[in-house]
């Protein structure tokens, strides 16, 4: 089982930069010291193993920096070492302490005395505990061994004192975030670096034999950060130190954010020729496919061997760290010189289902796009947020409404921040037109800055929100989405390449034009990710309310046995699929620990892809595809025609197809009739009908088109008059009314924008009976069918009974002025009575 990714929240104090000139204090010891046997004759600690040194000659003091393996040692904030000191044969009371310079100024202060121990004559050795502060700040610095004895001042570690002895060594202060190389001599021979240029960063005249061989210099200002982008090459510039030929410089990017340096994250390599200073330049090619977000840039100096990584070292040399901010433009992410080092970090953070913190501290950037939340559109919800240590800044919060990158205009609330830990409180209202994934961002900063600009202070957290809405499919939070190999690439559905998206939100759609038929299956191939065993499902919402759940719905899944593996899949539409233009959706989710049963449920890993299908009855008429059908306010409001009205039903994000089966509209042949179009809310767009009069399923033949409008103010009607041509065969018939940009010849064309009604009319006869039998029919139900109530002018004519298609049921003849139409026998719904007498017709609809 997977370990969700973990965010390394750094805890990033300023950290003073080495003044390479200053040295530590030295005291001075006026008597004999080694003659009456108090000195230190061995220290050991950790990887430090100083043994039998004896007493040090006058004045007392023997600095063992940079001298070797056996004088330095690495340690760990927050742990406790063993540190053992040999003593010379004293014939008094000795003391001994130990200091480390824990704030790296190159002063022992009063809180820098780790350890004391007096020790009685004759003590061969001692072992003295000392535990280094959990906020000691990391990198090399200095620790002090001294003896005096019992009569000198102790506590003070630049004294003068009498006799004894003092002994420097050097520290290692290392959280491992990231880890520092350890160069046992350090630079004293002129393997350094005396400058580095690199974009932005422009350090020179930095080199001085003989100090401190690393500096972290991410969090020190803009002179030591700068920006790149992923697929881009940039020139390095390296001055070296006095030593010149022979020192190997290698440039480190943790582009994975783990604060480890691997292998394939050393990105160039150079060797110095000659001897003295030398400028060295060498290429760096960011990777395409590099992760955006502040991370560090480390560059090596070593004399001999190539390091083997990032963390590894040589006996001289030296290594500086500094920040880069990789930065596609997709989001921004913004250059905040010296980080979140003064406190301005979001300590907290709560929306919906994001619960984000406590941390104590962070880089300039976290992306923390695996935390989400759903909203929906026009409702608002609140955010509180907790600010960092800082005394007071600013906290922004902004959202990237329309996913094209943060605007002024999305900043949803600025607030000042007056005290450490202050909680704050926003309003979060998803815009109308809103749809799927947006990134929303939180930061604080020493200034009113843009959520895109730069400040000397700051960090800034993205989250992930899911705007869910009626009309679309419901969007799942994916977590870490692909990251850890969850998911598809080369994707092809129905022998068509379907490019996706495997970065955030790990979600796509195609709405490129699909047809397909009830019934029939649907071929979808495509390559896992190095992930397995991994599920594959297919959906199909065919009720078209956004949640796939219903029954039917579920299509088909597969299961990978290995990475990387070419899988093709068929799904079968059901026969059952109701026409129109449906999403389909294919999801990929972690293996049985994290089994997915409902295709909207939240999950860690994963990815969806949806695309759009119109299906169509295999015996019905042709479903024209809109790509992006009413989401643009392109949509038919309202339809009359003759006593039937349907109107106030169209909607921003409304259906691409609906079917008005019922009730069917009268319509006689030969009569001229108005049907009364309403537009959306788009102003402008064209209105077309068509009736199929021949019933083959096309509207193509002449005379089906019935006309267009134009419709140049929203929600606002227009008329298409039009005649029923004299010929056509009685019956149901079906109505075709289509919204689109332009008017359209072909009421099954395929549109970009655009709605399609279907509705059902009944072509009925216009009789003319003669004036001696011009009386009326009625039609009178009765417990198990129908009565034709009519007088003397019908008697011997025929009538014939007639279904919703058009199809001849019942035939009889008129004997009386009541005749008795038996329907125990039929489905309840609407039928026609045709009566015929001579060559005159008279038409009457019931409902059974």
């Amino acid at each position: 089982m997977k370990t969700p990714l973990r965010l390394l929240l750094l805890a990033c104090l300023l950290q003073p930069l080495v003044t390479l000139a200053q040295t530590y204090c030295q005291p001075t010891y006026s008597g004999i010291g080694g003659g009456s046997g108090t000195y230190i004759d061995g220290f050991v600690l950790g990887t430090i193993n100083n043994l039998g040194t004896g007493p040090t000659a006058l004045p007392g003091y023997a600095d063992h920096t940079n001298t070797g393996l056996n004088s330095i040692a690495t340690v760990v904030p927050g742990s406790t070492y063993a540190a053992t000191i040999f003593l010379g044969p004293a014939s008094e009371l000795t003391q001994y302490v130990i200091w480390v310079d824990l704030d790296r100024d190159h002063v022992y202060g009063p809180t820098e005395q780790l350890a004391y121990q007096l020790v009685a004559n004759n003590t061969v050795s001692v072992t003295l505990s000392i535990t280094i502060p959990a906020d000691a700040l990391r990198g090399y610095t200095g620790m002090r061994v001294l003896c005096t004895s019992i009569g000198d001042d102790a506590d003070d570690p630049c004294g003068a004192m009498v006799i004894g002895e003092t002994e420097d060594y050097t520290l290692v202060i290392d959280d491992g975030a990231p880890c520092i190389p350890v160069f046992p001599y350090g630079n004293q021979v002129g393997d350094h670096m005396d400058g580095f240029q690199f974009g932005s960063i422009n350090i020179t005249g930095s080199g001085v034999p003989d100090t401190w061989s690393y500096t972290d210099r991410r969090y020190s200002g803009p002179d030591y950060m700068t920006t790149v982008q992923p697929g881009s090459t940039y020139i390095a510039t390296i001055l070296s130190g006095t030593t010149g030929g022979g020192d190997l410089y290698t440039i480190w990017v943790d582009l994975d954010g783990d604060l480890v340096f691997e292998a394939n994250e050393l990105l160039a390599q150079a060797m110095t020729a000659g001897s003295g200073v030398q400028t060295t330049l060498v290429n760096v090619t960011i990777p395409a496919n590099a992760p955006t977000g502040y991370t560090g840039m480390r560059v090596t100096c070593t004399n001999v061997d190539p390091p083997v990584d990032g963390c590894g070292a040589d006996a001289h040399g030296e290594t500086e760290d500094y920040t880069l901010v990789i930065d596609d433009g997709a989001p921004c992410i913004p250059v905040y010189a010296a980080q979140a080092s003064q406190g301005h970090f979001i300590m907290a953070a709560e929306l919906a289902g994001i619960n984000y913190g406590p941390v104590s501290g962070s880089p300039g950037y976290v992306d923390a796009t695996n935390l989400g939340a759903h909203l929906q559109v026009g409702v608002t919800s609140n955010m509180f947020v907790t600010s960092g240590t800082a005394a007071a800044g600013y906290i922004a919060v902004a959202v990237d409404w329309n996913m094209n990158g943060f605007e002024p205009g999305e900043i949803i609330g600025v607030q000042p921040v007056f005290g450490p830990f202050s909680q704050l409180s926003f309003n979060v209202t998803p815009p109308d037109d809103t749809r799927s994934y947006v990134r929303m961002r939180v930061t604080f900063t020493d200034s009113q800055a843009e959520v895109c600009e730069p400040s000397a202070f700051g960090s800034a957290v993205d989250f992930t929100i899911a705007v869910d809405r009626a009309g679309l499919p419901c969007h799942p939070l994916l977590g870490s989405g692909t990251q850890y190999g969850d998911g598809f690439t080369d994707l092809v559905i129905e022998g068509s390449p379907v490019p996706v998206e495997a970065q955030w939100p790990y979600y796509g759609l195609d709405n490129t034009p699909l047809h397909l038929e009830a019934g029939q299956s649907i071929d979808i191939g495509f390559t896992t990710l190095t992930w397995y065993p991994e599920t594959y499902h297919v959906w199909m919402d065919m009720n078209d309310d956004g949640d796939f759940s219903d029954v039917g719905e579920f299509l088909a899944d597969v299961t990978s046995g290995g990475p990387e593996q070419a899988i093709t899949m068929s799904a079968q539409i059901p026969p059952t699929c109701p026409p129109g233009q449906h999403f389909m959706r294919l999801r990929a989710n972690d293996d049985v620990n994290f089994p997915l049963t409902d295709a909207c449920d939240d999950q860690l890993y994963g990815q969806v892809f949806d695309w759009l299908v119109a299906a169509q009855d295999p015996d019905g008429p042709c479903m024209p595809f809109a790509s992006y059908w009413t989401t643009d306010d392109d949509f038919i409001d309202g339809v009359q025609l003759g006593g039937a009205t349907n109107t106030g039903t169209g909607g921003t994000f409304g259906p691409a197809y609906t079917d008005y089966p019922s009730p069917a509209i009268s319509l006689l042949m030969g009569s001229t009739d108005t049907l009364h179009i309403t537009g959306g809310a788009f102003a402008g767009d064209t209105y077309t009908a068509w009736i199929d009069y021949n019933d083959d399923n096309d509207f193509g033949d002449a005379n089906e088109s019935l006309g267009w409008v134009t419709i140049a103010d929203p929600y606002t009607t227009d008329d298409v008059v039009f005649t029923v041509p004299t010929g056509t065969v009685p019956g149901i018939k079906r109505m075709r009314v289509r919204c689109a940009i332009s008017p359209l010849s072909d009421a099954c064309e395929d549109v970009a924008y655009g709605e399609t009604e279907d509705y059902r009319v009944s072509i009925e006869v216009n009789t003319g009976l003669a004036a001696s039998a011009t009386a009326d029919f009625r039609v009178v139900p009765t417990g198990n069918g129908e009565q034709l109530v009519c007088d003397a002018a019908y008697l011997g004519s025929t009538f014939t009974v007639l279904d919703a298609t058009g199809r001849a049921l019942i035939n009889g003849r008129i004997a009386s002025d009541r005749t008795t139409i038996s329907m125990a026998d039929m489905a309840k719904g609407t039928y026609t009575v045709v009566l015929t007498n001579g060559v005159e017709r008279k038409v009457k609809r019931f409902v059974w």
